[in-house]
């Protein structure tokens, strides 16, 4: 009896034992699958450095949860993470509604429009309106994952070859411009790829540059998916860039002189898109595309040192950027003083969307040519702060040139003087 006791009771010892360690195994399965759903979110590539990032990780000692560190080392992961529970809104009836208000646009709507004198036509669009503003906080999120995405697996990546392979050492104060410049010239790339595509639709000759101002507001107001989409993007960037001040441990200075370029863009897309003036919009913001490559690329490669092209460039932005402020300023002069000028109203129509009266339109105008002459007096003080820093080094060295000549004269003279 005592014999099937002591059997009975290691019996159940080792059944007890089998099932811890088959929770154990749930448990390690679980966090396993969990961490797995995680990295397969940002669409990890390679798996094999994945594994040897992770590895690195754990042999650290971790930040603890929801710590700042925490935040600032896993907000790639955890805006993922966001991005992916309003999309499994998606997946029931009662939720459904509220994931589209975050990530479809807004304001579909089919309106008739008159072509010439008696042909009406209907046209599918989309308007402006309030809920646009819970679709531009998604993709602000959304901007956070891509920037984080971007800079791990390109940039960062990109900076560790050239380092490598030109055995070139970079401070801490030019690893912040370059990862600036690759973040600031992927995203111009792309705001002028995606401005020429929508432009396309509306120009094709020149005599179509009517366009900017002609049956505003009735076709302005009513705007194509990419239009719309393009104004959304904008946007969600420029506001994206207020938590990547906390995500990327900037100072006090560095935020206080990337704030107002910010505050411009965010005050003027939002103006453009809200007033239906999107078209002219398009056309300020493809101009500026342009001066922003060029100058994001010439600064990235300047820092690398790749000094002849980035030379080559810089003489073509100190073109471009002059020429874009003045192309700027005479397209807003033409389309706000004389286009928009013919079908003025004396009031704000809120509901057609009408706002072309002449408050509106000549301080649109003056906002416009003052930024002109903002950004053109930087250009300005820019240069002529190397010009005189340039001129100061050649004087010195003139002035030590001109003591070494010296110097060795007298001991010229005195060495003569010794042998007479």
């Amino acid at each position: 009896r005592i014999r099937s006791i002591g059997t009975t009771v290691s019996a159940l010892q080792g059944s007890l034992a089998r099932k811890r360690r088959e929770r154990e195994k749930r448990r390690v399965a679980f966090h396993l699958y969990f961490s797995l759903f995680l990295l397969s979110i940002r669409t990890r590539s390679r798996m094999g450095v994945e594994a040897r990032r992770l590895i690195k990780k754990a042999n650290k000692n971790a930040p603890p949860i929801l710590s700042h560190e925490f935040v600032i080392q896993n907000h790639g992961d955890i805006t993922s993470v966001i991005l992916m529970v309003v999309f499994l809104g998606f997946m029931w009836q009662q939720t459904s509604a509220i994931a589209q208000v975050f990530v479809l646009p807004q304001y579909n709507e089919t309106i008739n429009l008159t072509v010439g004198e008696n042909i009406v036509t209907q046209v599918e669009g989309f308007r402006v309106g309030l809920r646009d503003i819970f679709t531009v906080l998604f993709y602000t999120v959304a901007c956070v994952t891509v920037h984080a995405i971007i800079q791990e697996y390109v940039i960062d990546k990109l900076i560790k070859k050239i380092c490598r392979d030109s055995k070139l050492s970079v401070s801490k104060t030019k690893l912040v411009k370059l990862n600036e410049s690759g973040q600031l010239f992927v995203f111009w790339a792309y705001t002028l790829a995606h401005a020429l595509w929508v432009l396309s639709d509306y120009f094709h000759t020149f005599n179509d540059v009517g366009k900017l101002w002609l049956n505003y507001p009735e076709e302005h107001r009513i705007m194509s998916l990419r239009t719309k989409f393009f104004f959304i993007i904008q946007l969600a960037y420029w506001l994206h860039s207020f938590p990547e001040f906390y995500l990327q441990k900037y100072k006090g200075e560095e935020m206080k002189e990337r704030t107002l370029p910010i505050l411009i863009h965010i005050a003027a897309i939002t103006a453009g898109y809200a007033l239906n003036f999107n078209r002219i919009t398009l056309v300020l913001l493809s101009l500026e595309a342009i001066v922003g490559v060029l100058f994001h690329a010439a600064r990235f490669l300047h820092i690398i040192e790749c000094k002849n092209t980035a030379l080559r460039l810089f003489h073509s932005w100190n073109i471009v950027f002059v020429v874009a402020r003045l192309l700027e300023t005479f397209v807003a002069a033409v389309v706000f003083w004389h286009g928009f000028k013919v079908n003025e109203t004396p009031f704000v129509d809120f509901e057609q969307g009408n706002f072309n009266t002449s408050f509106i339109r000549l301080n649109a105008l003056f906002v416009v040519v003052v930024l002109q002459g903002y950004q053109f007096a930087q250009f300005a003080l820019f240069h002529f702060g190397r010009f005189r820093d340039s001129w100061s080094k050649k004087a010195k060295k003139t002035q030590s040139n001109a003591a070494i000549s010296t110097a060795k004269n007298a001991a010229k003279a005195k060495k003569e003087k010794k042998e007479e």
